[in-house]
This record gives structure tokens, sequence and C-alpha cells, in this order.
């Protein structure tokens, strides 16, 4: 079987060692999808040419019978094997593991790298959240991506700078070329994300002012309200203040027997 080719971007991605170890799991998938397809039910299951000692049918795959089983001192073995270390075990065991298969880490699941300063992303993250005050969970995770996309950008700009020997001149123009696209790349998904967390706090603030509106809409309606009903009960006094005065005239102007004999006396 011909080994197969290589995306170049893997090169710059993954070490050999794992991009070695990926191909043998795909061709020891290949060779099984085969096996099942070719074989007859009697025959005996191969062993893999990678994995010596593993039959290549697949582990769901019901064995047929009369097919070998293990001995006795292959289980011991085997027992014996799962003792060995089988990696690291503590946090910070796995977390070095972890970079590996990192080349520069401009791609897939953010982290920081071990040249990189964990201080200064967060003084970064913080600086972002006094700017802007995200509010709400999704203006929250667009903040994120802000950073980790900055971040990347100024990566990328660090490692190309790498690229370049101490005379001056370029030592690889394929990674220099890679650093320069991945850099361009985080800066528009960086702009991306702050157009669209500004949208959205405009949106917001469209919708806090008209519902300040609406109050300010019923304060009025209610003072006009009040206003109105205050002009009604004045006009309501007023007809009966001038009706008492009517009524005080009429009293005044009656004539009441011996009225004008009282009067000349008075006087």
């Amino acid at each position: 079987m011909s080994s197969p080719s290589v995306n170049p971007e893997l090169l710059d991605e993954f070490t050999p060692e794992f991009i070695a170890e990926a191909n043998a799991l795909r061709e020891k998938v290949e060779r099984k999808a085969g096996l099942l397809h070719s074989e007859s039910p009697d025959s005996e299951p191969e062993e893999s040419a990678t994995y010596p000692g593993a039959a290549t049918e697949l582990d769901w795959q019901p064995r047929p019978a009369g097919s070998r089983r293990v001995s006795p001192a292959q289980l011991a073995a085997n027992r014996a094997n799962s003792q060995l270390s089988c990696g690291p075990r503590s946090a910070a065991g796995k977390e070095t593991v972890s970079f590996n298969a990192f080349r520069h880490g401009l791609t897939g699941r953010f982290k920081i790298m071990p040249y990189e300063s964990e201080p200064d992303y967060q003084e970064l993250l913080d600086g972002l959240r006094d700017e802007h005050r995200p509010a709400t969970p999704t203006e929250h995770l667009l903040l994120n991506r802000m950073a980790e996309h900055y971040w990347l950008s100024q990566r990328a700009l660090y490692l190309q700078g790498v690229c370049f020997n101490e005379f001056g001149g370029c030592d690889s123009d394929a990674r220099l070329a890679l650093y320069l696209r991945y850099q361009t790349t985080h800066e528009r998904a960086f702009h991306r994300c702050l157009n669209e967390l500004l949208k959205l706090r405009t949106e917001r603030r469209k919708e806090q002012n008209g519902f300040v509106s609406q109050q300010q809409k019923l304060a009025d309606q209610a003072r006009r309200e009040a206003r109105e009903n205050r002009q009604q009960e004045r006009h309501k006094w007023a007809v009966l203040l001038d009706q008492a005065k009517l009524d005080h005239q009429k009293l005044r102007n009656m004539q009441l027997p011996g009225s004008d004999k009282l009067l000349s006396n008075a006087a």
C-alpha cells in the first residue's frame, strides 16, 4: 500500500511523529475495512502490520467459531503491560504533553503557549471588559473571541520575526507566508466580533430608549389628565361661586314689609 500524501498545512501544524502515527491508524482502519469484504467466515484473523499481535478484524464483530483465543501467557503479559506507564497522569504532565503536536497554535482550540504570559492575556481581557462593559452572555462571548483573535494575531506577528535569521534573511518563505495569512485572518475575525458587539449594544440601547420614551409618554399623559381634572374642578367651583353671588344679590334687592320705615329710622 502506497503511503498517502500529506497536506502541507499539516506539516506546519503537527510534528512528523504525530502525522506518522495518524497515517498508521488510517492504514489499520483501511485494512480492516478491506478484510471485512474479502475474508471468508472460516479464515483465521490476520495480524496487523502496524500493531503486531492485534487482529485486523473489527473489535465489535463476533469471532467466528473455532477462532483462536488469548493464551494465559498473553493475558498475563497484557496485564503486566497495563501496569506500565501509559502517559502522564498529573495535571502538569498532561498540560505539557498537550503541546507535543503544536507548532504555532494559530488554529484549533485556543491555548496560551509556554513562551507567552498568562497575566498579559488576562490584562488584555480585563481591559476589553472595562472598555465595552458587556451586559449579556452573547456580548461576553464576543468579547472573549475578540481577545483570542487579537492574541493570535500578535502571536502570528511574533512568529514572523522567528522566520528571519540574524543576518535579516528569511529561512522559510512558506512559513512566513503562512504566518502572514493567519495574522490577516485573526485581525479580520477580531473586527467582525467588534462590529457585531457594537451592533448588539446599539440595538440594546435603542430598546432601552424606546422603553424610556414609553415611560415618558405615560408620565406626560398622566400630567395632562391631572391638569384637565384641576381645570374642571376650578370651573365647577367658579360656577358655584357665581351662583352664590347671584343669590345674594337677589336677596338684597327683595323689598320686605316695613323695610322702608326701618331704613328711615336708622337714618
